[in-house]
C-alpha cells in the first residue's frame, strides 16, 4: 500500500464500480440543483401544464436513475469486495484461491505466513482505510449536513406549492445525503476501533515471544477480520483515490513505524 501495487486482484471489478459511483454522484449531483432550481422558481411563478408534465418526467427519471446506478454500484461493488477477500486470504496464508496474485499489494511480507499475517494485513487495512475515511468525513461532513437541510426545506415547499414529484425527489436525495453521511461516521469509528484491538491482540502475542499463537488469540484475530469486512460490506463505501494520494505519505510513515513496534 505504499506505492502503487504492480498486481491487484479486484482492481478491473473495482475500477468498473468506481465508474457507475462516478455516474451516481453525478446524477445525484444534477438532480439536487435541478430540483432546488426547479421549487425555487415554481414558488415565484406558474408553470404550464405542459411544461408542468416535463419537469414531473424529469425528476421521475432522476429518481429512477438514482435507485438503478445505486444498486448496479452496491452489486458491483461487494463482488470486488469477495475478490478482494480472496486476495488477503491468498497473501496471508499464501494460497490460490483469487485468479491474480497480488504483488506489492499489502506491505506486510516480513510477518510469517499464517495468522499472525493475517492479523497485519488487517491491521494495515484498517489503519489506512481509517487515514482515508477520516480524512474524506472531515472534507464532506460539513457540506453533506448543509445540503440534507437545505433539500428538506426546499422538500416542505415543494409540498406546500403542490409540487409533489419535487418533494419525493427531494425527499429521496436528503435521505441518501443523511444515509451517506451516517455510514460515514460509523465506519470511521469502527475502524479506530479495530485499530485499537489489532495493536492491543499484536502487543499481547509479542509478549508470548513464542510462533505457536494460542487459540484464544487465534480467535480474537479472526473475530477483528470479521469486523473490518462487515464494516466495509455494510457502507459500501468507495475510498477515493484522491484522498488516498492525499494521506499517502503520512500514513506511510506511521504504518512503517507500527509494524516495526508490533510485528
Amino acid at each position: 500500500m505504499l506505492t502503487i501495487a504492480k498486481q491487484i486482484p479486484q482492481k478491473s471489478i473495482f475500477k468498473e464500480a468506481e465508474n457507475y459511483k462516478k455516474w451516481l454522484d453525478g446524477i445525484e449531483f444534477t438532480a439536487t440543483v435541478f430540483s432546488i432550481v426547479n421549487t425555487i422558481v415554481c414558488y415565484w411563478l406558474q408553470y404550464p401544464n405542459l411544461v408542468q408534465i416535463i419537469i414531473s418526467g424529469i425528476i421521475l427519471l432522476f429518481t429512477t436513475g438514482i435507485f438503478y446506478l445505486q444498486r448496479r454500484f452496491e452489486t458491483i461493488y461487494r463482488q470486488a469486495e469477495e475478490i478482494r477477500r480472496d486476495g488477503l486470504i491468498d497473501n496471508s496464508f499464501n494460497t490460490a484461491l483469487a485468479n491474480i496474485e497480488s504483488q506489492e499489494y499489502y506491505d506486510t511480507e516480513s510477518v510469517d505466513s499464517g495468522i499472525k499475517r493475517l492479523l497485519a494485513n488487517i491491521h494495515e487495512n484498517s489503519f489506512y482505510s481509517e487515514q482515508i475515511v477520516a480524512y474524506m468525513f472531515k472534507r464532506t461532513e460539513q457540506k453533506i449536513i448543509f445540503v440534507f437541510i437545505l433539500l428538506i426545506i426546499m422538500a416542505i415547499i415543494s409540498s406546500v406549492t403542490s409540487q409533489v414529484f419535487s418533494a419525493i425527489l427531494q425527499s429521496f436525495l436528503s435521505i441518501n445525503y443523511l444515509g451517506s453521511y451516517l455510514k460515514l461516521r460509523d465506519l470511521k469509528l469502527k475502524l479506530e476501533q479495530i485499530q485499537h484491538n489489532c495493536k492491543s491482540i499484536a502487543s499481547n502475542i509479542k509478549r508470548l515471544k513464542t510462533k505457536t499463537i494460542p487459540k484464544e488469540q487465534q480467535a480474537i484475530i479472526i473475530r477483528e477480520v470479521i469486523h473490518y469486512e462487515t464494516a466495509l460490506a455494510y457502507t459500501s463505501t468507495m475510498f477515493d483515490s484522491k484522498f488516498y494520494n492525499k494521506i499517502n505519505a503520512k500514513a506511510t510513515r506511521e504504518w512503517k513505524e507500527m509494524q516495526n513496534r508490533y510485528y
